[in-house]
């Protein structure tokens, strides 16, 4: 990773403190804060591991539906709006502070995480359809015989579930990439394999089909083959193989045409290998993460089962946001310094403001009370401040430095200057604010001049940070 796409490490630690302080207060308000964050900077961390080794690809593809997953539980768990929002930001906020520790991910980073965020989509919306058909029918031995006999009884029926699970084995066949079948240097004899592998399914499926029908026929003279195709045609085993059969071909089918269209992309050899790692990581980890979660529900009730379908329905849409955004991220940082310290300040100026209109809604009572409802307001609103002016003054050490090359004591004294003066505003604006709430609710002048006193000292320390 290209060093000069980075804050000096001193700014970004001192940011990323900043940051868990407010974090810290904003948790003492509402606690799924904290585990939000915690949930976004995973994301970040995992992102950054695309660029990496093919054991690492695998890893982090293998841990984003699962971060996902739960990430989606703990923001869509609070009930009021409100919260809702903070915990939204707060996911925003460990992203953010990710970014900020770990620098810009690159281009084929972002592009391989966006796949297997697609993936993923895929398999969990997938899992929600599945979750629902379960509840629909009461249990899963249910979805399993509706789906054995979905093409129907008798000898029509059978055939039309050989003539299915033919197509979906050639289907496989014809997605799975060149590698499967041949080396690069042998590669032209790819299509030869792929056209004998298909023809032969083909050939396997007209001989049992007329295998079949001699057998039919030759049970209306004799009375055993009968009796034994009568058994073949009413087995829960054959059917349950064919649909076995159908599921893996499909399965391959769609994995294989995902491995193929990516496998010739032009970023290099690292990016052309990298998708297998990409699909079987994320093919695992979606995997896993959907039985642990079905299972939970199954033991709990169907009641449970409509909840975890309703997460799944959930995250498959997250996913599906997240893999636009994810792909489209190039502008937050393409080629120059990262502008994380600016989301992390964003995100904290946004839950400053939700703060103070919680405290407003629920305050009670008067003086040190109501100041100390109101105090994580203006701590995180003055981090906010804190680490706008830190990326301000860190990326400009990096643009013309470089992060390696930055010295630690000028960003030391600047850190210092940002935190001093950032504590006197919240001071000021503590004791503006404590005079205030003395004299409610009469909202007399003296209550109006320690309003006016406590924002004025807020400006005033804004200012000084931005200068």
């Amino acid at each position: 990773m290209n060093e000069r796409t980075r804050l000096p490490q001193t700014t970004a630690r001192a940011i990323a403190v900043v940051a868990g302080g407010a974090t810290v207060a904003l948790a003492s308000v509402e606690p799924a804060v904290a585990v939000a964050a915690l949930c976004g900077l995973a994301l970040s961390a995992t992102v950054i591991r695309f660029e990496r080794s093919p054991r690492q690809i695998a890893l982090a593809a293998a841990l984003l539906p699962a971060l996902t997953l739960v990430t989606t539980a703990v923001v869509i768990q609070p009930a009021t709006r409100a919260v809702v929002a903070l915990t939204v930001v707060g996911v925003l906020l460990g992203a953010g502070v990710g970014g900020t520790l770990f620098g810009t991910s690159a281009a084929v980073a972002r592009d391989r995480a966006a796949v297997a965020m697609v993936l993923a989509t895929v398999f969990t919306a997938i899992a929600a359809l599945a979750t629902f058909a379960l509840q629909e029918f009461g249990s899963l031995q249910a979805v399993l015989e509706y789906l054995r006999w979905r093409t129907g009884d008798g000898v029509g029926g059978l055939f039309s579930a050989l003539v299915v699970t033919a197509l979906a084995g050639v289907a496989a066949v014809a997605a799975l990439p060149d590698a499967v079948f041949t080396t690069a240097r042998r590669r032209d004899q790819a299509n030869v394999i792929r056209y004998g592998l298909a023809r032969s399914i083909g050939v396997l499926l007209v001989a049992t089909l007329v295998g079949t029908v001699a057998l039919v026929v030759l049970g209306w003279y004799l009375p055993p083959v009968g009796w034994l195709v009568e058994l073949v045609l009413a087995s829960d085993l054959v059917r349950g193989a064919l649909l076995a059969l159908t599921v893996v071909g499909v399965t391959i089918a769609a994995l294989g045409s995902i491995v193929r269209r990516f496998w010739d992309r032009t970023n290099g050899a690292n990016a052309t290998s990298a998708i297998v790692p990409v699909v079987v990581g994320t093919t695992v980890g979606t995997t896993l993460t959907v039985l642990l979660a079905g299972g939970i529900g199954v033991q709990r009730g169907l009641a449970a089962v409509e909840t975890v379908g309703a997460l799944f329905a959930v995250t498959m849409i997250v996913l599906m946001i997240g893999s636009v955004v994810v792909w489209h991220a190039g502008a937050l940082g393409k080629g120059t310094v990262s502008k994380s310290p600016y989301i992390v300040a964003t995100t904290l100026a946004t839950s400053g403001l939700i703060l103070g209109v919680l405290a407003e809604q629920e305050r009670t009572g008067t003086g040190l009370t109501a100041v100390w409802a109101g105090l994580p307001t203006f701590v995180v609103i003055a981090a906010a401040l804190v680490c706008y002016d830190l990326g301000r003054h860190g990326r400009s050490f990096a643009r013309e430095i470089g992060a390696v090359g930055a010295s630690s004591t000028p960003q030391l004294v600047r850190i210092g200057w940002s935190g001093a003066v950032a504590s006197g505003g919240v001071v000021g604006a503590v004791c503006g604010f404590w005079l205030a709430t003395v004299f409610q609710p009469t909202l007399s002048v003296p209550a109006t001049v320690g309003v006016v006193v406590g924002f004025g000292v807020l400006v005033v320390g804004a200012r000084v940070l931005l200068r």
